[in-house]
């Protein structure tokens, strides 16, 4: 059946992982995909111990992260083919083909984080993403879910702050938790949500500013009994979504 007024308002992808998203008006899913280009990229610790000719799939503990290092989330990225261009507040950007052979994209966010030049390493996925889940999920979240935070927290909630893929507007606060087990059709595609995301204290900063600004996991305990936000999703059926269509709810 059509669920009344649900909508896919929003999509983005994260091109590089720990680092802002892109918003997408449209792309093309594949069966057990993730997003096309989320997390493809990332900046690698120079210790991980990571195949750096044919970097794999590892825990996020390897990598730089905005929750150990806010400043990353202030650094605009451009991602134009296979071409990387940075910017952040108080320095000079930087270029580079994302192979970075000569290592200029990793100093310059050494730089911008005041870490030794050497101590990071850009990768590209050889297959898939750096997401922190090692399925090759979605991520959903629910537009009342963020009013509600917002309700609770005195200040409005970007769902940025959660890094999702899609934003669906029609559902009740934290509704999206009552599709887990159930399919979505959204344009040709078929989505299986699967479970809750349990949110972490990455949650707490501010995309615009790189502020941690509201104690996201302490306001989701004390108000609505639990710390999840957004499900994960697995695509099930491929195919072209765009943003602003109507999403069918199945059994």
């Amino acid at each position: 059946m059509v669920h009344p007024g649900l909508t896919l308002t929003h999509m983005w992808r994260y091109p590089i992982k720990g680092m802002p998203g892109q918003a997408l008006p449209a792309t093309t899913l594949a069966t057990d995909e993730r997003l096309p280009g989320d997390r493809r990229h990332a900046f690698a610790e120079s210790t991980a111990p990571l195949d750096f000719h044919r970097p794999a799939w590892l825990h996020k503990r390897h990598f730089a992260q905005y929750v150990r290092a806010p400043g990353m989330a202030a650094v605009a990225v451009d991602l134009q083919d296979e071409h990387v261009t940075l910017r952040a507040p108080g320095h000079d950007g930087v270029s580079a083909h994302s192979d970075d052979p000569e290592g200029r994209l990793a100093t310059w966010l050494a730089g911008v984080l005041g870490r030794p030049p050497d101590s990071l390493r850009f990768v590209r996925a050889s297959s898939g993403g750096f997401t922190d889940d090692q399925r090759p999920f979605l991520s959903i979240l629910g537009a009342a879910t963020m009013e509600a935070l917002a309700g609770v927290g005195g200040r409005p909630v970007d769902p940025l702050r959660f890094r999702g893929n899609l934003l669906l507007d029609g559902l009740g606060p934290f509704g999206e938790f009552h599709l887990v087990g159930r399919t979505l059709t959204i344009g040709e595609v078929e989505i299986e949500v699967v479970e809750r995301i349990t949110r972490c204290v990455a949650t707490t900063i501010e995309p615009a500013t790189a502020e941690r600004n509201l104690e996201v996991p302490l306001l989701l305990r004390r108000h609505f009994g639990h710390n999840d936000c957004g499900v994960f999703a697995r695509v099930v059926r491929g195919g072209r979504v765009e943003v602003g269509i109507e999403a069918r709810l199945g059994s």
